[in-house]
Formats: C-alpha cells, sequence, structure tokens
C-alpha cells in the first residue's frame, strides 16, 4: 500500500511539472524596485485637431492614420489621418444595435502581422466578430469587405472581454468554464472549436477557501495583448500590479516571464461576490512594438479613488509615467511625461509615443505627441 501511495505521488510531480507553464525569473516584483529604473523625461507636443475629437481612446494607428474609440458617439469608432501636427477627421464606422454589422458591448483589435482590424462583440459571450484587411483604410467604412468569423457556442461560461487573434483561424481568449481554475480558452475558428488551456490563476495570491469563481472574476478582469509577430503576449491583471509575459506553442502556454507579481487584494462575504480591499493597487494599461512593452499604470488605490477624482489635475485614471520591458520580461527603464495620458500606442519603430489626453480648459480629448529617447 505504501509503494502504491509513493508511485501515486511521484505520478502527480510528473504532471505537475509537465503541465504548467515554466516560469523564467524577470521582470519586478515589488513597488521598491522601481526607484532603481533609469528615468527620462519628455515633453510633448499637442496635436491639433481640424474638428472636435470623438475618439477617447487611442486603439491603434496604422501607418498615417488613428482608429479610436468613443464610448457616448454613434457610430462606434472614428478615424483621423495625421498629417504633420493636424489631425484630420476621416470617417466613423460600426454602429451600437443587434443588426447585422451592428454590436452591443463592441471592442477592437490590431493585429499588425496579419495587418487586419478585429471588431467583437461580447455578450453573455462571443456573441459576434469581423476581420476586416487593412491594405486599404476604406476598408473600415465599406461593409461588403468584412468578414463574418465563424464562431463556437460560448455561452455557459465566464468570460473576461479581452482576445488576441492567434492566426487567421485561432483565437486566445480570456475565459473558461465556471469555477474553473483555468484563465484562458482556444477557440478554432475552422472548426467552430472551444478548448480550454491550462493556465490558472495565482493560488497562492493570499486568499484562502475563496471560491473559483470569485477568482475567475478578479483575474479575468484583465488584458492581453499579443507582439506583433512572434507567439508571445503580455496578460495584465485589471487589479494590483500582476502581469506576466506568455509564450504558446500551437495550444501549449509554455513559458512564464512574471513582470509584477503584487496579488489584487480583495474579500468576499457572501462567496461569492468581491470587495477590494481598500489598499488594492488599480491594474495597469499596455502598448506594445516588435521591441518593447510600454506599461502604464493607473494611479491611486482603489481606497484613494473614492476620495481623489483627479491625478495632478487631470481624472484620476491618468498617468505621467511609462515602464517599459523588452520581450524578455528586463526592464529598459522609465520615461515621466510633462502631461498625463491614459491610452497610448508607440509607432513600431519605437521612436514616437501617441498618447491621448484632455484639454483642461475645455474638457475635449487632445493627442499628445511624445518623441522617445533611448535608454543607452
Amino acid at each position: 500500500m505504501i509503494k502504491q501511495l509513493i508511485c501515486l505521488l511521484l505520478f502527480l510531480i510528473c504532471i505537475s511539472c509537465t503541465s504548467k507553464p515554466k516560469e523564467v525569473t524577470a521582470g519586478m516584483t515589488t513597488e521598491n524596485s522601481e526607484k532603481e529604473i533609469n528615468s527620462i523625461s519628455l515633453k510633448g507636443e499637442l496635436l491639433s485637431c481640424d474638428s472636435t475629437m470623438w475618439g477617447v481612446k487611442i486603439v491603434d494607428k496604422i501607418g498615417d492614420y488613428f482608429i479610436m474609440q468613443s464610448n457616448h458617439n454613434n457610430p462606434v469608432f472614428w478615424v483621423y489621418k495625421l498629417e504633420g501636427d493636424l489631425l484630420i477627421e476621416q470617417k466613423g464606422f460600426l454602429k451600437y444595435g443587434e443588426g447585422p454589422f451592428e454590436m452591443i458591448q463592441p471592442y477592437a483589435v490590431y493585429d499588425k502581422r496579419m495587418d487586419k482590424l478585429f471588431l467583437y462583440d461580447f455578450v453573455n459571450g462571443l456573441k459576434s466578430m469581423y476581420s476586416i484587411k487593412l491594405d486599404d483604410i476604406t476598408n473600415l467604412y465599406n461593409i461588403s469587405t468584412w468578414q463574418k468569423l465563424p464562431l463556437p457556442d460560448t455561452k455557459g461560461r465566464y468570460w473576461g472581454v479581452s482576445l488576441c487573434a492567434i492566426n487567421d483561424s485561432a483565437l486566445l481568449v480570456l475565459g473558461s468554464r465556471f469555477y474553473s481554475q483555468n484563465l484562458f480558452s482556444y477557440i478554432d475558428l475552422s472548426k467552430k472549436s472551444l478548448q480550454e488551456l491550462n493556465y490558472t490563476y495565482p493560488k497562492n495570491d493570499g486568499t484562502f477557501n475563496v471560491e473559483a469563481i470569485v477568482k475567475q472574476n478578479v483575474y479575468m478582469d484583465a488584458v492581453i495583448v499579443k507582439h506583433p509577430s512572434l507567439s508571445k503576449i503580455v496578460y495584465a491583471c485589471g487589479s494590483g500590479r500582476y502581469a506576466d509575459i506568455l509564450q504558446w506553442k500551437d495550444t501549449l502556454l509554455t513559458d512564464k516571464i512574471p513582470l509584477f507579481s503584487i496579488y489584487p487584494k480583495y474579500t468576499t462575504r457572501d462567496g461569492l461576490n468581491k470587495s477590494y480591499d481598500e489598499e488594492c493597487l488599480r491594474g495597469m494599461q499596455l502598448a506594445t512594438t516588435d521591441e518593447a512593452i510600454y506599461i502604464q499604470f493607473i494611479p491611486l488605490t482603489k481606497g484613494d479613488v473614492r476620495k481623489q477624482t483627479q491625478y495632478k489635475g487631470y481624472p484620476n485614471y491618468y498617468n505621467d509615467e511609462l515602464i517599459v520591458f523588452n520581450w524578455d520580461g528586463e526592464v529598459l527603464g522609465k520615461y515621466l511625461l510633462d502631461i498625463p495620458i491614459y491610452s497610448c500606442v508607440v509607432d513600431e519603430m519605437n521612436k514616437v509615443l501617441y498618447g491621448m489626453s484632455m484639454d483642461l480648459d475645455s474638457g475635449n480629448p487632445i493627442i499628445v505627441r511624445y518623441n522617445l529617447k533611448s535608454f543607452g
């Protein structure tokens, strides 16, 4: 009997070692390590616009064109062309609604390698999705060029709202079965199939005896952003300061490089609904290029934000610092901005950063351009 138990234990250890992503030591796991980062101060240039800017979030910059999302206007997305220091309004696309080529809760993600914009609607699951080839920017306004993607049944599962296209026929999505310990699912569009991947939320985050569905709620409130050409993604939790670089091969998530390991702080009174602690941090925003990962913390804590509606005169979700990593998880440095921003993209040469900000006099959104300096 003892021999059988020993064999069983060894078998379980082997499974554990071969099925979990390999973790590589890198990144910064504590706030104190930020003090050692090489910092560069940057001065921004305000870009003028030939009309009122409706965009409130930069989806991406494709060539000379910005695609921006608005939370308050129909259509949902607007396109602006950059000519020198001037933004020129082009057209809008996608309407709110439940008809063909309409969405209720729309999201967009651009894939540089495929040169496609993906539009998707998350309503209790992945409701609909389109891909738009951007070899011609006018395809955005011509729905006859939009390709509707075949989706499997995604109901009856717990979903985040972030995804990335692995290739023309596969998606990596934040989501899994209710009460599952896994965070990701793989969607094969060619087969209309759905497969849960073996990658769990952190089990040692200090919350014990908490139902899996509560942890799903915490760790699927997150964003995943893909490397423009390699099989790597960044996962960043929407609370705490918790982020990893992950690599995949086929349907396996392999190497894991921690960038930050400050877990969300939360409790639950009824066993199902979470409540964040006052000192819990507020997550981060991401921008990526082939060479680097740009991380912008959302300032203040969950408790502070209830008392402080502003950050340096701007809304309290703005920030004026970006920490830069390479895709091996090594810290390159920190940029200190003279104008706080909250949504940004970086050109593919890592030379220019464009950030959404706000004109303090009018309250209108503006874009600030920063010419980046090398960390040496």
